[in-house]
């Protein structure tokens, strides 16, 4: 074999491509037809193993995959909700606009079956969906103490039921509530000046999976709590439904009889294994939440006893969080006198919660008849090996000629020559698709340079739209400065400078205008979509400042207008000001670009504004409130900055963050804007260096001169 080996390397390394073909097939159908008779007999057992490592793999990946889209929304969803509550929009006052705010993301997620937003004094406002209806329940312990308010609707009718309950129920009680607070307290703890801001995330909340107060049903409980300047703390829940994943690992199928399960880290089952009983929804609340040992079947019961046996370290009785420390590969069991292969996986919800994935495979799914299926291996492999050397002569003819053809036609296009060529003739698909897609890619070239040269038109057309000067007026010294990721962005800005007479008519002038209103947008996203979001809302700020509108009113057009355009999932973050040169005020509101910064030359100190409402298209109505009269002494800055320039990534993945930016001000705060945004582009140059760009950057400084 070796001898032969050797000759065909030989014949390899300097012959035709029909020579190489059948040269390459011959070895790998004698190579492969070896390997698999020596398999056959020297490798059962073994191969029996890495089929089922492979398959309880497949299964664990499968199954992974399915939680974390079953989990990751309701993360981002709660941590978006955090956001909403640190910028005071989360407010229990308004409970019609906190179902119009939250209703929406239980529509699109249907594992989340409530919502819980509660405060220290015992006050919650919850949503909950049931079967036909909605119920929103808001308790006031410190106020109505053991009356409860209930509200119901459904979307046949929306008219809103109301009714008065007692309840002894009380949020801070719950162990959602506790869970999160203690979160909180403990990396305060080790850390009591953390800014508890920079990643939620570390202190997000699991509950044990337990019953539910209201609906009774299985679940578990992801929370977070956040604090305002009243004091108050406040935590927002989100009430997940168990029953979804035993739906999924009822209906997985490993192998003719696998099974998949699912369990919490302390041995109850959240992910029911696939079994005739769970055909009905009945079996399944029935058994969600036992133990291995409390099922009928003992199946998962010995798949658990021979994992903890094998050379694991057990926390506690009933647990089996551990380290593997001596076995490789699937742990082999029996069960009612049947051989089984399991392998155990975690899957971590946070550093409080994790899940443990169990992939079980009787043997005889794999096996069958070893004898019978050895004989029919040999055989198979024989024939197929010699029916295999006489096809591969045909087909190494077949295939060399036709690509001896695109090879030439290559060369040609290679030369910039794309007219078309010879045409290809085989009857073998894939060389016909070859040859077609050869074809296509020509086409295609030439559709590239056109395409080329449009975006190239787009990026000018984008460029072009932003201010060629910006307005000079007395006591302000204004400078922006805006980089989008790729050709076209998401982020725009504009200065419009005007004045008014005593009639009210605006007329726009940036040489010595009495007025300017400041524009930064942020939309979801970079590239052409965005930036023709983008581009929407400037086009509509110009049209409004000519017309005389108020900015609050500007602010509520827009956002009804991008609320009517935009799909589920889009929205535009933005600042919107107006400074008054003779008084040196700045008026303005932020829907949902924080942070702002407000640099104070006299106490040379910082003010870090967050948003006043949620970004632009999310709700149809903001109740935008405008910050007034912001006085702006001499030497004050005020920045307005796009999150692309605080979360740019160095090459080793280190963000440029905000402690940087309030550096770069305060060290050049006696410089001009102009001044100041070239150092801030140097060093986020000398930052980045080489490292892709992963969003948009813009920039606008405002300094009281």
């Amino acid at each position: 074999m070796k001898f032969l080996v050797r000759i065909m390397v030989k014949m390899i390394k300097s012959t035709s491509i029909k020579r190489n073909l059948l040269v390459n097939m011959f070895l790998v159908i004698v190579l492969l037809s070896g390997a698999i008779i020596a398999t056959t007999y020297l490798g059962n057992r073994h191969a029996v193993r890495e089929f089922s490592t492979t398959l309880i793999s497949q299964s664990i990946k499968t199954t992974e995959s399915k939680l974390s889209s079953f989990f990751r929304p309701v993360i981002t969803e709660l941590l978006l909700a955090r956001t909403w509550g640190t910028a005071g929009v989360l407010d229990t006052k308004r409970p019609l606009y906190l179902r119009q705010l939250l209703q929406p993301i239980m529509k699109q997620y249907t594992q989340i079956s409530s919502l819980m937003v509660a405060d220290s004094r015992g006050r919650e406002f919850m949503i909950l969906r049931t079967n036909d209806e909605w119920i929103n329940r808001i308790t006031k312990r410190d106020v109505w103490k053991s009356k409860v308010a209930w509200h119901s609707w459904n979307e046949e009718k929306p008219k809103t039921k109301k009714i008065w309950k007692n309840s002894d129920y009380d949020p801070r009680k719950r162990p959602w509530f506790i869970g999160a607070l203690s979160e909180i307290d403990r990396i305060k703890n080790g850390n009591p000046n953390l800014n508890l801001n920079l990643d939620p995330k570390k202190y997000l909340h699991w509950t044990q999976p337990y019953t539910f107060y209201t609906t009774r049903e299985p679940g578990i409980t992801a929370s977070i709590s956040y604090e305002l300047k009243d004091g108050h703390r406040r935590v927002i829940g989100f009430d997940v439904l168990l029953t979804e994943i035993s739906k999924f690992t009822t209906n997985l199928k490993v192998s003719e009889n696998g099974k998949v399960v699912i369990l919490t880290d302390d041995s109850r089952i959240v992910g029911l294994p696939r079994n005739k009983r769970y055909k009905n929804p009945k079996y399944i609340k029935e058994d969600l939440l036992k133990r291995p040992s409390e099922l009928k079947s003992r199946l998962i019961d010995d798949a658990v006893t021979a994992y903890t046996a094998r050379s694991y370290i057990i926390k506690d009785p009933g647990s089996f969080d551990g380290t593997n420390k001596n076995g490789q590969g699937p742990i082999r069991f029996k069960s009612n006198n049947e051989t089984w292969f399991a392998e155990f996986r975690h899957f971590s919800l946070s550093d409080n919660r994790s899940l443990l994935i169990a992939a079980l495979i009787p043997e005889q799914d794999l096996v069958g008849d070893l004898s019978q299926l050895r004989f029919w291996i040999i055989i198979v492999t024989l024939t197929v090996m010699t029916i295999a050397i006489f096809r591969s002569v045909h087909l190494a003819r077949s295939f060399s000629e036709p690509i001896n053809i695109l090879v030439k036609q290559s060369e040609r296009i290679s030369r910039g020559s794309l007219y078309e060529g010879t045409a290809v003739e085989s009857s073998i698909i894939e060389v016909q698709r070859l040859a077609d897609a050869h074809d296509k890619m020509r086409v295609a070239l030439k559709s590239l340079l056109k395409l080329e040269r449009d975006i190239h038109l787009a990026r000018q057309i984008q460029q072009n739209t932003f201010p060629k000067k910006l307005p000079k007026f007395k006591g302000f010294d204004i400078h922006a400065w805006s980089q989008p990721a790729d050709e076209t962005g998401g982020d725009t800005y504009d200065v419009i400078g005007y004045v008014s007479d005593q009639n009210g008519k605006i007329t726009l002038d940036d040489s010595q205008p009495d007025y300017a209103v400041v524009l930064m947008a942020d939309a979801t996203g970079h590239g052409i979509g965005p930036a023709l979001l983008a581009n929407e809302v400037r086009a509509m700020l110009r049209m409004a400042v000519r017309t005389g509108v108020q900015i609050e009113n500007i602010g509520g057009h827009i956002n009804a207008q991008l609320y009517a355009d935009l799909h589920q999932g889009r929205f535009i973050t933005a600042w919107l000001g107006l400074i008054d040169a003779k008084l040196g005020t700045l008026h303005y509101f932020s829907a949902g670009q924080a942070p702002i910064v407000h640099y104070s030359a006299t106490k040379d100190d910082f003010e870090i504004l967050a948003a006043d409402t949620p970004p632009l298209g999310i709700v149809p109505d903001l109740g935008i409130k405008v910050n007034t009269n912001r006085i702006l002494e001499k030497g004050d800055i005020f920045a307005i900055i796009s999150d692309g320039v605080f979360e740019a990534k160095s090459v080793s993945g280190e963000q440029f963050g905000e402690e940087k930016v309030l550096d770069i001000i305060r060290n050049n705060a006696n410089e001009s804007c102009e001044d100041m945004m070239l150092v801030l582009h140097s060093d986020l140059n000398l930052f980045t260096r080489d490292a892709p760009a992963n969003d948009d950057k813009t920039v606008i400084l405002i300094k009281k001169t």
